[in-house]
């Protein structure tokens, strides 16, 4: 075997392509492209698997290994006191195929609608907590006793129907618990046969703007608003057109016909504000008058903090052209993946048929245990909860940013939510802070990313929600520390 090939088998072990390869796996698809190729002819000599171990400072074991899966997939010869021998008997059994790892040359090629989605799209690890992080519950006081109990009970009922396919509405008990909830909770007009499960919000706006708009047509957004919105109307191949928000909410007076609208008419995202009673009813005339249909997010309702939280849009609409989404990532935790979506009587087969089109149901048994959850009082004793802990955080985040921070921020401490608003003061940089903030640990979303249109209004949007007040204060004080450094810096620069 010569020095390009020694070279070559160097390139591909290292290629990205087959980074997360075992090592001999990568030798293996090494060797078996050179036959391919024909860099090695049939009959060429191969070197002991000592001498090429050396050569290439493997193991012996790494190279014996991928040695074999060569012999057994026909790249390779070994006889007995004559050495290994390159084979092409293995290329006739992948004729047509391609099973082999692209090329390290090769760049694969995507869609260009993917390539616009992804403009658009977040990448981040879920899994990583850090102080501030938005969109997360408190998990930590989550009843996991009372809910494997009850995941127990019904898998000793339904043993057998658990393995069966599910239904792609939903299954009908949770339905059933989910009507009665935002009836008497929400103020909705809902039956249960009005409700479609899904796995999060997400799909719920996907599904609105595929079956409720053709591709090309537009959605109206608030702005600022919500960016997983935004990435699920998109990805729908929908265009967005950013209407700006006051104290009362979307400026209904401002749309412009599209047969949709988006909004967060109970605490509107990042804003907080609540969309005022007359713009409600406003915004149902111009559904009317434009034949449109309005999706409203009804994402955290439930932590309201001074007095009662108000009514949806969805039990306002008398003409059913409000579309209700929600979701128990933050009523219990995000993992969880069911929310729910109430669409008109006459659109649910509909709605139905395009959630099996695209992952079927979620598993029963997470819905019947959601459903027993749900009608046993624990749901709701839980949410009373999890309130009062939020709303003593909010505070403590409020008091700490003005004791801590008031030289960089001013909070708005908002009616509910999970999050708190904090605008940036005259002439400072928003990007400089967010770089500050990360090298410090503190994952802070910056304001300018919710809107559509720029120049943007600069600032913070912390979560609060899944941090004890001991963290928060911790937090805020690192933070103070993190941006007293970088003034420091910037000065010294």
């Amino acid at each position: 075997m010569n020095t390009a090939n020694f070279e070559s088998i160097h390139i591909m072990i290292d290629a990205q392509v087959w980074r997360n390869l075992p090592l001999h796996l990568r030798l293996y698809h090494a060797f078996r492209q050179l036959v391919i190729s024909g860099a090695l002819v049939d009959g060429a000599k191969l070197p002991s698997a000592r001498a090429l171990a050396q050569q290439l400072r493997l193991s012996r074991d790494t190279v014996e290994n991928a040695y074999s899966q060569l012999q057994r997939d026909g790249f390779m010869t070994r006889r007995q006191g004559a050495g290994s021998f390159a084979s092409r008997q293995g290329i006739p059994h992948i004729q047509g195929q391609h099973s082999l790892p692209p090329s390290p040359r090769q760049t694969p090629t995507l869609s260009a609608r993917w390539q616009t989605i992804a403009d658009r799209a977040v990448s981040f690890d879920a899994r990583r907590v850090q102080t501030f992080t938005l969109g997360l519950a408190e998990t930590r006081n989550f009843p996991q006793t009372i809910w494997q109990n009850f995941a127990r009970q019904i898998q000793r009922e339904r043993a057998h129907t658990l393995m069966l396919h599910g239904d792609p509405q939903g299954e009908p008990e949770l339905r059933q618990q989910i009507a009665h909830y935002l009836n008497f909770e929400r103020g909705a007009k809902v039956d249960a046969q009005q409700i479609v499960i899904v796995s999060g919000a997400r799909q719920a706006f996907w599904l609105c703007g595929q079956l409720l708009a053709e591709a090309g047509q537009s959605v109206v957004m608030e702005n600022p608003g919500y960016p997983g919105a935004r990435q699920a109307f998109s990805a729908a191949q929908l265009n967005l057109l950013p209407i700006e928000v006051d104290r009362d909410g979307i400026r209904v007076d401002k749309l412009p016909p599209a047969p949709l609208v988006y909004v967060t008419p109970s605490h509107q995202f990042p804003s907080g504000h609540l969309l005022s009673l007359a713009r409600r009813h406003a915004l149902i005339d111009w559904a009317r008058t434009h034949n449109a249909w309005i999706i409203e997010d009804d994402y955290d309702s439930e932590f309201h903090y001074n007095g009662a939280p108000v009514a949806c849009m969805q039990g306002l609409d008398r003409e059913q052209r409000t579309l209700y989404v929600g979701t128990f990532s933050k009523k219990l935790y995000p993992g969880l993946r069911i929310g729910y979506l109430v669409v008109p009587a006459s659109l649910a087969a509909h709605f139905a048929a395009a959630r099996n089109l695209l992952d079927g149901a979620t598993p029963a048994l997470t819905q019947l245990t959601l459903a027993r959850f749900i009608a046993s009082g624990h749901f709701a004793a839980h949410i009373r909860t999890m309130r009062s802990m939020y709303a003593v955080r909010q505070a403590c985040l409020a008091q700490a940013i003005n004791q801590h921070l008031s030289d960089w921020v001013t909070p708005v401490v908002t009616p509910g939510g999970l999050q708190m608003p904090c605008w940036l003061h005259e002439g400072i940089d928003e990007q400089q802070t967010l770089n500050a903030a990360r090298r410090a640990g503190l994952n802070i979303a910056g304001m300018r990313q919710f809107w559509l249109t720029h120049p943007a209004p600069t600032g913070w949007l912390l979560g609060f929600a899944a941090f004890t007040p001991y963290e928060i204060e911790n937090g805020v004080k690192l933070l103070r520390a993190a941006l007293c450094a970088e003034n420091a810096r910037q000065a010294g620069s």
